[in-house]
């Protein structure tokens, strides 16, 4: 029995519609890898090898274009951890190393990674903050301390959380946050980027001025238009924070929708 007519015109089609669409993809595929940072090196060792120096030359310089932005990242990167230190070596500070493998890993909301220590056979966890350590140091006679290093936390992955990354704390006997934070900020902001004015997206930030003073509450009211002071439990909370589109997990209670 002959096929419809019909039949025969959505098969083919659909075939047409699916080859488009591969043709597509395959066409994407192609021109993401001719303009890799990795096709670009791949080429220049390719010329390197039949000793065509000239055209290997011309793709490392395809190649140091592509990862311009890449190479600036780091180099900012360096040069704010070491602005950090100046600083704070020129205010009196003191930096330190404190233990990242802990029996417990306090100073921080956060899961924390679990290891065992086969010397001793003891469980330990990997550090998610820097906090008691220093606290120590702080009541042990020493005033002020800093320490610039990584710590662990066993929670999401997206593009802007990494569970393992570099995390800066200070501490100071005899004082407050009016006499930490703003003048470290201008100095690392000037001297990596020779100014106290930064841009970050379509944003503009002066770092020159004073900074506002303003409590979380106050924060949230302002930005937000959300009072908690008028928020009294936790299902107030929930239902506020779904209003607003503001993630929580079944564990959080009101002060951590709050933050």
């Amino acid at each position: 029995m002959p096929e419809e007519p019909g039949k025969n015109w959505l098969l083919a089609s659909l075939i047409s519609f699916v080859a488009v669409i591969l043709t597509a993809a395959l066409v994407s595929i192609y021109m993401y890898h001719k303009y890799s940072f990795t096709y670009q090196i791949k080429k220049a060792r390719e010329y390197a090898q039949s000793q065509d120096y000239e055209m290997a030359v011309a793709y490392l310089e395809r190649a140091r274009a592509l990862n311009a932005d890449v190479k600036d990242t780091f180099v900012k990167r360096s040069k704010v951890l070491s602005s950090i230190r100046r600083y704070l070596d020129g205010q009196g500070f003191m930096e330190v190393e404190t233990p990242m493998l802990v029996s417990n890993a306090g100073g921080a909301a956060a899961r924390p990674f679990e290891t065992h220590f086969n010397a001793l056979d003891e469980d330990l966890k990997l550090r998610i903050s820097l906090e008691l350590y220093l606290k120590r140091l702080i009541v042990g006679g020493m005033e002020r301390v800093y320490e610039i290093g990584r710590v662990f936390r066993n929670e999401g992955l997206d593009t802007r959380h990494n569970p393992e990354f570099t995390l800066m704390e200070l501490y100071q006997a005899y004082t407050d946050y009016h006499g930490m934070t703003e003048n470290l900020y201008r100095y690392v902001a000037k001297e990596v980027t020779g100014s106290e004015i930064l841009t970050y997206g379509e944003h503009q930030m002066d770092l020159s001025k004073p900074f506002e003073r303003i409590t979380m509450v106050d924060a949230v009211k302002k930005y937000s238009g959300v009072d908690f002071n008028e928020i009294h439990t936790l299902e107030e909370a929930r239902a506020v924070a779904k209003e607003k589109h503001v993630e929580f997990e079944e564990r959080h209670k009101k002060g951590d929708i709050l933050n």
